[in-house]
């Protein structure tokens, strides 16, 4: 199982949040980041220009975070459903490279995969995209997606950094780690232990570790494992220091690192490599933060002298007295200020009420001037009311302007009503 370690802070502490990415074909197979492609524009593909950006890289990652299908890994770039897999994608990230973004990829070769990028039959690997891809159920445009990544020594993308695998697979490095037997030279008790025939110079006598005889007692048998004897005055660390080689405490570092980082050994090699001030300063910076630690833990802590508590006044003192006085005058203060509280509450509503009055009365007036005038007929005075209350200056200049519709004063009948003596 392959883990991406975070390190960020909380609460004062620095905290590594491991996330946990399963194999699809187990634990023993072959797993390595692999670049696949880099920020750049391209004119000269047979099927037109293109781009990788952050926006593009970004939405190829947020497409394979969302599904749960892997991105499959084939030999070249073959038509149809019926080609072999090469291996899987199980995790994507973007990391900055030398000239811009590069996106990398966690790739799972399956063992004839494997052994072909050691012998050298595929060096390098190139990305199959869709740059207007619609999402399966929806329907709707997701922006660019990745469905497949192709072995091939060819790739479109020059200068591309070479798949490395590690010639030792993280099971022969665990078992290496893990072996901490020790298998002593079988004697043979019918050779004279002092000078051996087939040796040009004499050798010292073995003492066997099994029976503690020189010759061996016990006949050993060929092949037969002996466990390394233990000094019992000796403690478990002193015992651990001696049994461990040197080159076994570099194989333990390597195989944590490895196990942290997700990466083989030549890729973790370069990386560490590349960022060697980095991981230098993480370092020291670990170690100078332990060793503050440990020199803050055994520094004694100060003796506290006792704090004389100040002699707090008895109830017939002055002082008591004139508290209570200001806790009395602070009690009447309130009660006076939830008073004039509500005092203002019942002068706003009055206030508003009185306003309202005011105002209705000045509309009434205006309507009566403006239907004296001709201005307005009874009819219009809904009209009027609703217009002066959504805005009184511009309804009552519109009605002011109006033509008047009273008839005139002094009325002419002409025809025979006009004569005095009719017909």
């Amino acid at each position: 199982m392959m883990y991406t370690a975070t390190l960020f802070r909380l609460n004062g502490k620095s905290v590594v949040s491991l996330k946990a990415k399963v194999p699809i074909l187990g634990n023993t197979s072959d797993t390595t980041w692999v670049q696949m492609a880099y920020e750049g524009t391209f004119a000269g593909h047979a099927q037109g220009p293109f781009a990788f950006d952050k926006k593009t890289f970004s939405e190829i990652i947020n497409k394979f975070k969302r599904t749960t299908q892997p991105i499959v890994i084939t030999y070249g770039h073959p038509q149809g459903d019926a080609a072999p897999a090469a291996g899987f994608i199980i995790d994507l990230e973007m990391r900055q490279g030398k000239s811009g973004l590069e996106l990398y990829g966690l790739c799972e070769f399956t063992k004839k995969a494997a052994m072909s990028i050691r012998d050298g039959e595929f060096k390098f690997c190139s990305v199959v995209v869709d740059f207007n891809s619609l999402d399966r159920v929806s329907g709707k445009a997701i922006g660019t997606e990745m469905y497949q990544l192709g072995l091939t020594n060819n790739p479109f993308m020059e200068g591309m950094a070479p798949i490395a695998l590690s010639k030792v697979t993280q099971k022969e490095l665990s078992m290496a780690k893990k072996s901490d037997k020790v298998v002593e030279p079988v004697v043979d008790p019918s050779v004279d232990p002092a000078v051996d025939s087939n040796l040009k110079e004499p050798i010292a006598p073995v003492e066997c570790v099994k029976c503690a005889k020189t010759p061996c007692a016990c006949k050993m048998a060929v092949g037969d494992v002996v466990e390394p004897a233990i000094d019992e005055s000796e403690t478990p660390a002193e015992t651990d220091q001696e049994v461990k080689s040197p080159e076994m405490e570099c194989v333990e570092v390597c195989d944590i690192l490895s196990k942290a980082t997700g990466l083989d050994i030549p890729t973790l090699a370069v990386a560490i490599k590349n960022n060697l001030d980095q991981v230098s300063a993480v370092i020291n910076k670990t170690a100078t933060a332990a060793s503050a630690l440990e020199a803050l833990e055994a520094t004694p802590a100060p003796s506290l002298s006792p704090v004389a508590l100040p002699i707090l006044p008895m109830s017939n003192t002055p002082e008591t007295l004139e508290l209570s006085i200001y806790k009395s005058r602070a009690s009447e203060l309130s009660v006076e200020l939830v008073t004039l509280r509500n005092q203002v509450v019942e002068l706003s509503a009055y206030k508003t009420a009185q306003t309202a009055l005011e105002t209705k009365a000045r509309h009434e007036a205006s309507f009566s001037r403006l239907l004296s005038d001709g201005k307005i007929t009874a009819a219009q005075k809904e009209l009027f009311l609703s217009a002066v209350n959504t805005n009184e200056d511009m309804a009552i200049k519109l009605f002011d302007g109006m033509p008047s519709i009273k008839p005139p004063t002094e009325h002419r009948v002409t025809g025979l009503s006009a004569s005095p003596v009719k017909a």
